[in-house]
C-alpha cells in the first residue's frame, strides 16, 4: 500500500480523494461531505494520515489515523 497521506480536494466542479503519490485519484464526489466521509474511511483502513483541502488548496482539517512519527505526552 501507498504511504503518503489521503488528500481530499477540489478539481473542476468535483471533490477528489487521492492518496498522496499516487498519479490519479482514488475516488470522485459531488458533495464535500461524501468525499470527506470516503478520505476518512481511506486513510483509516491504510493508517495514514487525512487532509481536507478547500476551494484554494488551502488545508481546512487534518487527521491522523495511526502510524504517527512521534509519541508526544499529554
Amino acid at each position: 500500500m501507498a504511504e503518503g497521506d489521503v488528500e481530499v480536494h477540489p478539481q473542476r466542479g468535483f471533490w477528489i480523494v487521492k492518496v498522496e503519490g499516487q498519479r490519479f485519484g482514488s475516488s470522485m464526489h459531488v458533495l464535500e461531505s461524501d468525499a470527506v466521509d470516503s478520505g476518512r474511511a481511506l486513510a483509516r483502513s491504510m493508517r495514514v494520515g487525512f487532509v481536507e483541502r478547500g476551494q484554494e488548496e488551502r488545508i481546512k482539517e487534518k487527521d491522523s489515523h495511526g502510524n504517527d512519527q512521534r509519541n508526544v505526552p499529554g
